[in-house]
């Protein structure tokens, strides 16, 4: 700080000779004079303050007869109050600030470079190296006889001068000798760019006020400061509101600068400022006093930033992710100021444009815009549509030549593609989460989505894959980021712990959109016609009313997504990989000498290859995956809350969980589209196989997904759609850990020009594979809730899908059942699954008979043998046909036809491999699983109702293995027909040994006239014998022996009862009965034991096809009494038939 006596001398600083020191007086008196009235001081007041100060010269003024001391301003001797020239010595020191910090923050000044080389500013450091003078304005100064000072009333005119130099750079003036002058600080100071550096000048005065604030005491710095930054704000306003208030002078120099574009200015400055490259360029705080100052309209200026910031995005591609960053950048910031948010939902970039269709006499229909318009005509639109993913009927950017890149340049693109997408899906979600949190623009954002969807529909149809020739929807990569978006969005409350979730509401999605007015929350387009999980109750559901949180509109609004999106990909890259499995043996086989060309195979390949490694590298990106798994697993945690009514997958720990399923589904449920549990089930079949460690890394979180499987997969009040409960028991073989073939094939591209596939000997260690299947192992040893009832769920679906109304019915319940075959073998190799299974028999046996349906164990076997008769009996079928046709092909048969005959013949010779292969593929799994259930459980098999088909099909099947009619079915190569004889044959012969210990199993052999032999049993020794089943053999002859002995009763029972009355025979099987019974509506009476077996399979009377169950069976006891009697006078009646009579 200098001394007061030292404030003068800076006057005299400014004048060099006699004569400006006396011009110098006069200015400064004026200055102060104009700065007292600005002040507001009286007239006399004004008068009497600047008479208290002179300013010295060496040569006397005529009409100044005061003295002078050294040039020094001093008080007139006259006056006695010496505060009048404190008041002075004051308010001189503050013009001088003022003038400094005009000049530091504008970079002009009035002053000369020689008068400003030899000052030093009273506050805050330096002046700037370079400064602009402004010739105009000090001129005018002069000729008022005002000091050359910046100040509160000339600074606009200071501004408006620079703003309208051409060339500011012939007016550069230097602050202080120096030898070396600053580019950059010339090319500062000289901006042309008006917006650039009004924004310069803004970040300079906040530094000015922090350096004031910190270093000084001077408050009046710091305000003048301050109005530096309203100033810059101010005039940016004004240039971008009325571009031609400040336009730049035309002078004499031929070149001259053009006319600069504010929006275009602004709108670089903020891809610069904001778009994290702020080095050296504007402040985003300027941006914010801009937008804070001119709040109620910003309309003009910015609307064009958001036609420059659209334009900008539509040449975007992944290859430019800085230009990506700073676009992200603006919108952010847009979005982030709720003034400027609703500047962009109401402008022509936010939601597509309507198609208009002419129609007659000059008409015009309004129609709804196409998918694509949301992915090409929106803002946000086109930033959701930066993928690596090609849309249809454009080339690729990524992945363009695979057979010439490495595995590991491969791996490195993926890599970066997906911290890529990372980053993408981060700014999204930084951008429409601005807008929801903003009450002005929320109900916007929710439109714009809702909207999209409405429009993209179609992809959840079949006929959606059609767009690859006729793209009519948004793209692939577009859905996944939209996605990708709403699952963060619903983050804080889909946590697999969140209590928040308990807050859905499921009725959302029985509301209709056209009561879109009654509510506040946005509803989604044809949510209430989709089907629903649970069939409405007789009397219809209440009326929906009200509204709706908004936890509850985005996660149904995130389910449509997923739909629309995660689900189409899904399947398109299923069949994606498909098609390069089929190219591949198709590259193969030319390269063994095949028909096709080579080298187009290999571009259809390396085509397709790109295709694949598009999708992959955006698809399988781990944080998607894992946030998708996350939505899903609550989403299974939620519904199994609101069919039970209560949260049971907190603890499913406890040693033991009661838990029973009303009678009717929860209302809640009826509320449910399918879709969404169907994009569950999908969603983790995808996910085992295509990212198997993601059900690893969710850990005890899985337990939800079990607990869900259990409660719905049998529960037909729950989930009515017996096909999406069918698939549920597929989920629950892939949760399982035990895989039949680890080592899949992996399509590989090598880095030479060749095609090939790498086939790995063995992805995993024995420990690896162990720890990769260590938490589902775990999640199924612990698991007590599914321990008690899983099974009973799994058999239900087995029974339930026999019939489903489907033309099909018949076709698809195999397919259906194969998964569920897995999932028994697998259930039955732990202890408490195998004791529940073992339960639930005991309770069969107990209630048989009992009940108006046959209990839920009994159906199961009896469906069981059913397909085991059917799969294997058409194997063996069509392994004739194959072994025909190996015959034929062998002699030439087939060399002498017409090409259109052989090449039927080939054909229809391929679909008998194909179907040999798949029946015997699920019989022997349905032989497989009913050997393992004979190996505990026995009384279900000999029911009576059950013990004479399962002696049936065992009979008939070892006959034709191991009788003479096996070498009709020898065909070649066993292996490629899953044809396994004498695996099989052990498995027939293992359920013989099982149910051995049970006399009415023994019993039950011999009295199958169709297939039963002496030589039979024979037969399967000399077999089990020939395959190293030593053990089999002497059980089965010990069998053996039990069957000769009933033999013999049978026979002589057979020759008593040869005569019997025809009252006492069964009208079916012709036989006496044991247990005779009326038939309701024909009124016919057969055995129980044969219409309990009838019932099991078809709940119709067998004479009229009239509606029966066995509870309204008639018994006789007449009739079964007088039976008894006569078997007694026959010598044939078994003890049970005595005690009758008796």
């Amino acid at each position: 700080m200098r001394h007061e006596e030292d404030a003068g001398n800076d006057f005299g600083l400014l004048f060099d000779t006699e004569e400006s020191k006396y011009t110098a007086k006069r200015r400064c008196r004026k200055l102060i004079q104009s700065e007292l009235e600005k002040n507001g001081l009286e007239a006399d007041t004004i008068e009497q303050e600047v008479e208290t100060v002179s300013i010295s010269n060496d040569v006397d003024d005529p009409e100044d007869t005061s003295e002078s001391i050294d040039g020094h301003v001093t008080v007139d001797e006259t006056d006695t109050d010496e505060n009048h020239a404190v008041r002075m010595e004051e308010m001189l020191r503050k013009l001088e600030i003022e003038n400094d910090v005009y000049q530091r923050v504008f970079l002009v000044t009035l002053e000369s470079e020689e008068t400003l080389s030899g000052r030093y500013p009273v506050v805050s450091g330096k002046l700037p190296a370079c400064l602009v003078f402004l010739p105009q304005l000090a001129a005018e100064e002069q000729a008022e006889e005002l000091a050359c000072w910046l100040n509160a009333n000339n600074v606009d005119g200071a501004i408006l001068e620079r703003l309208q130099m051409p060339h500011p750079e012939l007016h550069v003036v230097w602050t202080r000798k120096t030898r070396t002058r600053s580019e950059s600080q010339v090319a500062e100071a000289t901006e042309m760019m008006p917006i650039k550096y009004l924004a310069a000048c803004y970040d300079r005065a906040v530094a000015e006020i922090r350096q004031l604030e910190r270093t000084s005491s001077e408050s009046n710095g710091t305000e003048v400061a301050r109005r530096c930054a309203k100033l810059a704000v101010t005039y940016a306003g004004t240039y971008l509101t009325n571009p031609q208030a400040i336009q730049i002078e035309q002078d004499s120099i031929a070149v001259s600068p053009p006319q600069p574009n504010p929006h275009h200015d602004l709108f670089n400055l903020m891809m610069a400022a904001v778009g994290y490259r702020t080095i050296g360029t504007a402040s985003v705080g300027f941006f914010e006093a801009l937008v804070e100052e001119h709040r109620n309209d910003l309309d003009p200026l910015f609307s064009p930033v958001l036609k420059e910031l659209f334009e900008t995005v539509c040449q975007l591609s992944l290859h430019q992710p800085s230009v990506v960053s700073s676009c992200f950048g603006v919108l952010d910031f847009i979005t982030r100021h709720s003034p400027l948010a609703c500047v962009l939902t109401k402008s022509n970039f936010w939601l597509p444009p309507a198609v208009t269709v002419p129609q007659l006499f000059g008409a015009v229909l309004h129609q709804p815009p196409q998918g694509t318009a949301y992915e090409d005509a929106t803002l946000l639109g086109r930033l959701l549509g930066l993928t690596c993913i090609p849309r249809p009927l454009r080339q690729s950017e990524f992945f363009l030549t695979p057979s010439q890149q490495s595995q590991a340049e491969m791996d490195a693109m993926t890599a970066s593609l997906r911290q890529q997408f990372s980053s993408l899906t981060d700014a999204l979600h930084r951008v429409l989460r601005n807008l929801l949190r903003s009450p002005e623009t929320k109900t916007d954002a929710l439109k714009w989505v809702v909207n999209c969807m409405r429009d993209n529909v179609g992809r959840k149809q079949l006929m959606a894959d059609m767009q690859l020739l006729f793209p009519t929807f948004a793209g692939d990569g577009f859905f996944l980021n939209l996605c990708a978006v709403l699952l963060k969005l619903c983050d804080p409350f889909t946590s697999p712990t969140s209590t928040k979730l308990m807050k859905l509401e499921s009725q959302y999605c029985s509301r209709q959109a056209e009561e879109q007015q009654q509510c506040t929350a946005v509803l989604v387009f044809g949510l209430n016609e989709e089907t629903k999980l649970s069939v409405q109750p007789a009397d219809g559901l209440p009326a929906v009313e009200g509204d709706f949180n908004f936890m509850t509109q985005m996660f149904f609004i995130t389910h449509r997504c997923l739909q629309l999106g995660l689900s189409r990909v899904c399947s398109h890259y299923k069949n994606l990989m498909q098609q390069l499995a089929k190219l591949q043996q198709r590259v193969q086989a030319a390269m063994a000498g095949g028909g096709e060309p080579i080298s187009a195979l290999r571009r259809q390949f390396e085509a397709a290859m790109t295709h694949h490694l598009s999708y992959k590298a955006q698809l399988l990106n781990s944080s998607f995956i894992e946030a998708m798994f996350q939505f899903y697993v609550t989403t299974a945690r939620w519904l199994t809350h609101l069919a039970v009514g209560r949260d049971i997958s907190i603890d499913t720990k406890a040693a033991e969980t009661t838990f029973f399923l009303p009678e009717t589904a929860s209302v809640g449920l009826c509320h449910v589209p399918e879709f969404v549990v169907e994009g569950l089930v999908q969603f983790v079949t995808f996910v085992r196989q295509f990212s198997e460690t993601t059900l690893e890394d969710m850990g005890d979180h899985l337990h939800h997904l079990l607990t869900f499987v259990t409660v719905f997969m049998g529960n037909a009040e729950c989930v009515h759609n017996p096909h999406l409960r069918a698939s549920m028991a597929e989920m629950l073989h892939l949760l399982m850990p035990k895989v039949k073939n680890p080592n899949q094939p992996a399509l590989e591209m090598s880095s030479h020009s060749t095609v090939s596939v790498v086939v790995p000997c063995d992805y995993f260690s024995l420990c690896g594979w162990c720890l990769l299947q260590m938490q589902r192992t775990r999640l199924f040893e612990k698991h007590s809730f599914a321990h008690s009832h899983l099974a009973e769920s799994l058999f239900q679906i087995f029974v339930d899908i026999e019939f489903t109304g489907h033309a099909m019915q018949f076709e698809q319940k195999f397919s259906y059942r194969y998964p569920m075959y897995h999932a028994l073998e697998y259930m039955w190799e732990l202890e408490p699954f195998r004791k529940s299974i073992a339960a639930l028999a005991d309770k069969s046996v107990r209630e048989s008979g009992q009940t108006k349906m046959a209990p839920l164990f009994i159906r199961f076997i009896n469906m069981l043998l059913n397909d085991a008769i059917f799969l294997l009996d058409e194997a063996l079928q069509y392994l004739v046909k194959v072994k025909e046709g190996q015959l034929a092909r062998d002699r030439g048969d087939w060399s002498d036809l017409s090409n259109a005959e052989r090449q039927e013949r080939e054909s229809n010779f391929a679909a008998d491999e194909h179907m040999a292969r798949g029946n015997n593929f699920l019989g022997n799994e349905t032989v497989k699983a009913l050997c393992s259930l004979t190996e505990e459980i026995h009384e279900p098999f000999v029911l009576p109702s059950m013990v004479d088909r399962v002696v049936a099909m065992l009979n008939y099947f070892l006959v034709q293995l191991v009788g003479p009619k096996m070498g009709a079915v020898k065909v070649k190569n066993f292996e490629k027909y899953n044809f396994k004889p004498q695996e099989l044959v052990a498995s027939i012969v293992r359920i013989y040994v099982n149910l051995s210990c049970k006399e009415e199993f023994c019993a039950a052999i011999p009295r199958d006239g169709r297939s039963y032999s002496r030589a039979l049993f024979s037969q399967a020794r000399s077999a089990m014998h020939k395959i190293c089943k030593s053990d089999l053999a002497v059980l089965l002859s010990e069998l053996h022996e039990k069957v000769k002995y009933y033999d013999a009763q049978r026979q002589q029972k057979e020759e008593a009862e040869a005569n019997a009355p025809d009252e006492f025979r069964d009208p079916i099987t012709d036989e006496v009965m044991a247990d005779p019974v009326k038939l309701p509506s024909s009124g016919v009476v057969v055995d129980r034991p044969t219409i309990e077996r009838h019932l099991l399979s078809d709940q119709l009377d067998p004479f009229n096809r009239s509606p029966l169950t066995i509870d309204e069976v008639v018994p006789e006891d007449d009739l079964k009494e007088k039976i008894a009697r006569w078997r007694k006078d026959m010598g044939t009646g078994d003890s049970e038939d005595l005690q009758l009579s008796d």
